[in-house]
């Protein structure tokens, strides 16, 4: 605590930061994005008196972690030097990590779902409100895996293609950014994900008549329940779905019937996969007939096998939805279904650049706060890349390349005395500069 004390002491004497680059996305953060005040809505907690730190502070302490990079609670004393960023977060100091366990541990459901609202409101304000292309809402489902086994909620269940010991993370997008995201225990098959998209893209279709609306879910929620609902007369006009239905979960030959009595050849839309379109089919007895799109990819072999001539099949699949082929091609279908990588690229960049899968507590509870938390640091990194930074390509830059670009002023520029290559000292940049101000000049 001497030591810690010192360090602290010693940075409110300092005006320079190693995270420079950090200070526009907080200015945005909190001048356009409003989230210190829609926190202190959101966070229902409360605190003694006397607290140093109020739920607000610990929360965007908690973002700022992420933000920084600092994906390990234990690794939060690194922050302690940087006094002038925490001026910048609007918190009194960086505070240590037992501080910020207790917020998570004190999160209970309304504050979970505070976290939720904030969220969609921002995706509604900022992207939604100026986004004059498709709606596109996805579900998915990831597992993560945890060795800690004495994690609450910490049981056996899929993830990765076997059973291990893991959470089930189930998590809505909208045009690629977290809409709602939460954590269940591993043996839950999340089966409300299915009619928290639809509800969600219906809620979408409703506020924004003049967009088109589309829903995507992959094979693991097709059921005849589910595709009955998709075809609802209730639904407006503006709401569309697209469904995956793999061949192994219908009746045995019925893929081969479909197929062959189908008009027409198989179109090549890259060096494994075909399509070919079906017009309306019934993929179950009793279900509604859709239009349907089968897809087909060629199995890998070994160039002998391949001169012979023969071909196999792995992967088999229909791609079911409403749009009639004069709005929707069958290429365009295709591709627009598999732009639902925008939401496995979300997921592998909140497992790779945030702390998503690194769970700080032994709680249930609290790790769901923490997940909850993540997400809108991944929201707020998204929506400045897509405000001020130049996109690249569909995807956008990472939450990592712009923690490394922008935010962390690294020394890949500098020299160190005596060496032939560029040191690893920090670029320290005045915060004056970072704003912008008469040094900058």
């Amino acid at each position: 605590m001497r030591e810690r004390r010192r360090v602290i002491e010693g940075s409110r004497d300092r005006q320079d930061s190693g995270y420079a680059g950090m200070v526009p996305i907080l200015q945005f953060c909190g001048d356009t994005l409003k989230i210190p005040e829609e926190l202190a809505g959101a966070l229902k907690m409360k605190k003694g008196r006397t607290a140093v730190y109020t739920p607000v502070d610990e929360g965007m302490a908690y973002l700022g972690c992420q933000m920084a990079g600092i994906v390990r609670l234990n690794h939060m004393d690194r922050l302690l030097p940087e006094g002038a960023l925490a001026e910048a977060l609007g918190i009194p100091q960086w505070m240590s990590e037992n501080t910020e366990q207790r917020f998570l541990k004190r999160a209970t459901e309304e504050s979970l779902r505070g976290v939720d609202e904030l969220i969609q409101r921002r995706i509604e304000e900022e992207d939604l409100r100026w986004s004059r292309g498709w709606i596109e809402v996805d579900g998915d489902v990831t597992g993560v895996p945890q060795r800690a086994r004495k994690r609450e909620g910490v049981r056996p269940g899929y993830c990765g293609g076997k059973v291990v010991p893991c959470y089930q993370q189930p998590r809505v997008t909208v045009n690629g950014l977290v809409w709602w995201t939460d954590l269940r225990p591993g043996d839950d098959g999340c089966a409300d994900l299915f009619d928290r998209t639809r509800q969600t893209a219906l809620k979408l279709a409703r506020k924004h008549p003049d967009q088109q609306v589309v829903y995507r879910l992959d094979g693991y929620f097709s059921s005849k329940e589910n595709l009955r609902q998709s075809v609802s007369e209730d639904q407006p006009r503006n709401l569309h779905f697209l469904l995956a239905i793999h061949a192994t979960r219908m009746k045995v030959g019925l893929w081969q019937e479909l197929t062959t009595k189908a008009r027409g050849t198989w179109k090549r839309i890259n060096s494994t996969t075909e399509i070919k379109e079906l017009g309306l089919v019934r993929p179950w007895e009793e279900a509604p007939a859709v239009r349907a799109v089968a897809v087909r990819r060629e199995k890998r072999e070994s160039p002998k096998r391949r001169r012979r001539g023969t071909r196999e099949w792995d992967l088999e699949y229909l791609i079911v939805t409403d749009l009639p082929r004069p709005k929707m091609g069958t290429r365009e279908v295709f591709r627009r279904y598999h732009q639902r990588q925008r939401e496995e690229f979300s997921f592998k960049d909140g497992k790779q650049s945030l702390a998503t899968a690194k769970m700080p507590t032994q709680s249930l509870m609290a790790n769901r706060m923490h997940v909850k938390m993540v997400g809108l640091a991944q929201v707020i990194l998204r929506l400045f890349a897509d405000k001020f930074l130049p996109p690249r390509d569909g995807y956008g830059p990472t939450c990592k390349t712009i923690r490394e670009k922008v935010i962390a002023v690294g020394g890949k520029n500098q020299h160190r005395a005596g060496s032939d290559r560029a040191g690893a000292d920090v670029l320290r940049v005045p915060l004056a500069a970072a704003h912008g101000g008469p040094s900058s000049r």
